[in-house]
């Protein structure tokens, strides 16, 4: 290369280059700290307050009372019930769309509306059944969450009771370590021998008679007399 085309050699696309390099840099920088924070709150146990609980069960309750359209089975109907299931749900969707298309596949004085509406209802109650379930779950992990170090306390009171109320017994202590211990408890109980009952002013037992001598059943009236060998 000569020098005349050295000078027209353009340094920009190094520059880019670099540029470039330097921003994918930055992007995953940023991304591992999102994770890292994520993580850090996903584990951390956040303070809920009972009143913050308290809340929540009063709206689920007003929303209970909203849903006028719910219905309760007994046991013996929901469980002669056809479960909804997402391939029936589908499979209702195809009907319907199929029975608005060929209407001369409509059953004979079948309510079309009505059909349709209970499809439609359908599917939304299923939606309405998921989104209820995915805050069931959300509930149940929170409770796994706060109530993992609360057991875990509780446990260490459990077995310092139980120790306390050996070395140093008191009626406070050994009450309170049979109520975190009811297993323990019931189980020195039923070992225990039970008491023998005190009786007092009886008499003391004399010598025991000797058995009457048993004398030979005497013949009945009409047995025969019985002969003895001369």
């Amino acid at each position: 290369m000569s020098s005349e085309d050295r000078r027209f050699v353009d340094p920009r696309p190094v520059r880019i280059r670099r540029h470039a390099v330097n921003k994918n840099t930055k992007h995953k920088n940023e991304n591992k700290k999102k994770k890292t924070k994520e993580n850090h709150m996903k584990n951390q146990t956040y303070n809920i307050s009972a009143k913050e609980i308290e809340g929540a069960m009063n709206a689920l309750k007003t929303l209970r009372d909203e849903m006028k359209f719910l219905n309760a089975l007994t046991p013996k109907e929901r469980q002669a019930a056809p479960r909804i299931t997402p391939a029936r749900l589908a499979l209702m969707e195809v009907a319907l769309q199929g029975a608005r298309d060929n209407p001369g596949t409509i059953p004979a004085g079948m309510d079309f509306a009505s059909y349709e509406n209970d499809v439609r209802a359908s599917r939304g109650l299923y939606d309405l059944l998921n989104k209820l379930q995915e805050l069931c779950r959300d509930v149940q992990d929170t409770l796994c969450t706060v109530g993992k170090e609360a057991d875990a306390i509780t446990q260490q009171v459990k077995v310092i009771s139980r120790t306390v109320a050996k070395t140093k017994p008191t009626p406070g202590l050994q009450a309170l370590a049979e109520r975190l211990n009811p297993r323990s408890a019931r189980t020195i109980k039923e070992a225990a021998p039970p008491a023998a009952p005190a009786v007092t002013g009886a008499p003391t037992p004399g010598p025991t008679p000797a058995p009457a001598p048993v004398s030979a059943p005497a013949p009945s009236a009409g047995s025969p007399p019985e002969i003895k060998a001369a």
